[in-house]
């Protein structure tokens, strides 16, 4: 047997029933196919919550149910190096690395989503490295969020969502505001807690520099206007290609000018390819200068709830003011 939901926001059999029935076979949005045997029954199996993978907008409460999580906007045109970047990250903290000061690894809800960006940069025997593969455009309306939990030595935990969006959506985004496919754009300028803008050198200075230069000014200055003082950094991917300082001051000018203030951030992961194998030339002092401030804390606007003096005939109310 086999039994899918038709539920479009639920994801069983991957994970448990999203409106919380016990046995699965009980909801009235399950379909339920016989088997070769004509036997009509659901699985018989424990589920996690989650599937490992990278998360959906759907899968939200499970991170944010203690406490809000810190949300990282990565933003950037298409192949600027964004899911590098977040490959990278996942393998120092597989090293031992100090990625956020004070802080270590204390699990995640979606490993097997940093696995399959990891394995591409990882040394595997009889193979070759190589760069994760361009995050593709689909039909999804929300980004996929990469999920990473950190602990002090007080125990005390802190979760982080990166982003990880195809770089189209913020092209759309960035020149029509509203179109239905920079959907998952809007929703990161919207709820990132901060931002981490790419500006591609090698594509700034190859034979498209004029077009790449005119698209991240315009992926500026909408970035601007939705920003509100939240925390931004301007990263300079792939900086072992050379990029002439009039192309940087330019960039440099029109963010001064838009936002009130910026971190800069210069990284490079670059593979060599030799007959004999393969290696990466990694600056990992610059890429976990990056990541502490990724990981830093921020102040974000909350609105708080106005609530009237307490009423003495009414439960609630009379509690909170005993």
């Amino acid at each position: 047997m086999t039994g899918r939901c038709e539920n479009p926001h639920c994801d069983y059999p991957d994970v448990q029933c999203a409106i919380g029935e016990p046995d699965a076979t009980k909801c009235k949005h399950l379909s339920i196919r016989a088997d070769d045997e004509g036997n009509e029954q659901a699985p018989d199996r424990t589920l996690f919550p989650w599937t490992g993978r990278t998360l959906g907008l759907n899968d939200l409460h499970f991170v944010a149910g203690r406490k809000k999580p810190q949300t990282v906007g990565v933003i950037g045109m298409a192949a600027a190096g964004k899911t590098t970047l977040l490959g990278a990250l996942y393998l120092l903290i597989c090293r031992g690395e100090e990625v956020f000061p004070g802080h270590v690894f204390a699990g995640s809800f979606s490993l097997d989503g940093w696995e399959n960006i990891a394995s591409f940069l990882r040394l595997t025997p009889g193979q070759r490295i190589t760069f994760p593969p361009h995050t593709t455009t689909s039909s999804e309306r929300g980004p996929g969020l990469l999920h990473l939990r950190m602990s002090d030595v007080t125990s005390v935990y802190r979760d982080f969502l990166f982003t990880d969006a195809p770089g189209e959506w913020f092209s759309k985004w960035s020149y029509e505001a509203e179109a239905r496919e920079a959907e998952g754009a809007r929703w990161i300028a919207e709820n990132a807690d901060r931002f981490a803008l790419f500006a591609d050198c090698k594509a700034l200075s190859g034979p498209n520099a004029g077009k790449v230069r005119g698209d991240l000014q315009f992926l500026i200055r909408r970035l601007a206007a939705s920003l509100g003082g939240r925390p931004l950094a301007l990263v300079w991917s792939k900086s072992d290609h050379a990029l002439d300082g009039e192309t940087q001051d330019a960039i440099r000018e029109l963010l001064s000018n838009s936002v009130a203030s910026f971190e800069e951030f210069s990284i490079s992961v670059k593979c060599n390819n030799f007959d004999e194998g393969s290696e990466y030339v990694v600056d990992v002092d610059a890429l976990k200068s990056l990541f502490h401030w990724m990981l830093s804390s921020s102040v974000r606007r909350v609105s708080v709830a106005k609530i009237q003096p307490s009423v003495w005939d009414d439960c609630f109310l009379a509690y909170g003011s005993l």
